[in-house]
C-alpha cells in the first residue's frame, strides 16, 4: 500500500494492515493517536516527560498486542485504555519519593518545627501517603498556616 493510500485508510483497514506485518499502516496510526495517548497519560501523571514515556510504552504494548485486538472499530479505546494503564503504573513505579520538609527558620517554638525535629516523623508519612503530588504540597502547605 503507498503511503498516500495508507493516509486515506480507515482505522479499521489500518489495523488489518498493521496486523498483517504492514509498518506504514502502523506508522499512520501512531500519526493518528499519539497525541491522545499523550494528553491522556499527561491527565494522568501531571509530568509531560512521563506521558511522553507512558505513552511510548503504549505503543510498545500495542504493536506486540495487535491480534487481540477484539472490536477493530473501539481500536482508539483500546489504545487509550492501554496509555492509561502505562501512565498508572508510572505513578506506582514513583510513588515513593522524600518529601523536603520547609521549616520556618525565624521561629524556634513554631509548631511545624516542632514537628519536623520530632523523631517519629509519622505525622508527614500519615497526612500525605496516598495523596497525588499537588494534593501533598497543599497539605504540607496548609500545615504551615
Amino acid at each position: 500500500m503507498s503511503a498516500s493510500e495508507t493516509a486515506d485508510a480507515t482505522t479499521v483497514d489500518l489495523l488489518a494492515l498493521a496486523r498483517s506485518g504492514d509498518g506504514r499502516a502502523f506508522t499512520e496510526l501512531v500519526d493518528r493517536h499519539h497525541g491522545e495517548l499523550v494528553r491522556i497519560a499527561y491527565v494522568i501523571t501531571g509530568d509531560l516527560d512521563a506521558a511522553r514515556d507512558s505513552a511510548q510504552l503504549a505503543w510498545i504494548k500495542a504493536w506486540q498486542r495487535l491480534s487481540s485486538v477484539r472490536e477493530p472499530d473501539r481500536l482508539r479505546a483500546w489504545l487509550i485504555a492501554i496509555a492509561a494503564n502505562e501512565a498508572r503504573q508510572h505513578l506506582r513505579a514513583h510513588r515513593r519519593r522524600r518529601v523536603r520538609e520547609i521549616v520556618p527558620a525565624a521561629h524556634e517554638d513554631h509548631p511545624v518545627r516542632e514537628a519536623a525535629t520530632a523523631s517519629s516523623g509519622t505525622w508527614r508519612r500519615r497526612s500525605t501517603r496516598g495523596r497525588r503530588p499537588g494534593s501533598r504540597r497543599l497539605r504540607c502547605i496548609g500545615a504551615l498556616a
